[in-house]
C-alpha cells in the first residue's frame, strides 16, 4: 500500500501563493518599466498555474517464516510545497 501527506487547505494555500506570485510578477514589471522608462497602463491578459504535489509514502511489507510478521513503516520526513506562476502582459506607453 501507500500513503499521502497532503494539506487540510489547499485552496487557501493556492490563493496565498498566487497573491505572492501576482506581487513578485507586478514588482518586477515595475522594475522593468522604470529601467526602459515606459509607463504600465493596463492588464491585457493574465494566465495563471499552480500546483499542489502530494507526497507518496511506500512501505515495504515482509513476512516471516510465521506469516504474519510485517515490518515497521519507516516514515521518511520531506516537505510539501504549493507553487504559482503567473503571467501578466500590460498595455505600456
Amino acid at each position: 500500500g501507500s500513503l499521502s501527506f497532503t494539506f487540510d487547505d489547499p485552496e487557501k494555500l493556492n490563493q496565498e501563493a498566487r497573491t505572492k506570485a501576482i506581487a513578485n510578477a507586478k514588482e518586477k514589471a515595475d522594475a522593468l518599466s522604470n529601467v526602459l522608462d515606459v509607463k504600465l497602463i493596463r492588464i491585457i491578459n493574465f494566465t495563471e498555474s499552480s500546483y499542489v504535489p502530494p507526497i507518496p509514502y511506500y512501505s515495504e511489507r515482509s513476512l516471516g517464516m510465521g506469516g504474519g510478521e510485517t515490518a515497521t513503516p519507516d516514515i521518511q520526513t520531506g516537505q510539501n510545497e504549493v507553487s504559482s506562476n503567473v503571467t501578466i502582459v500590460y498595455e505600456i506607453q
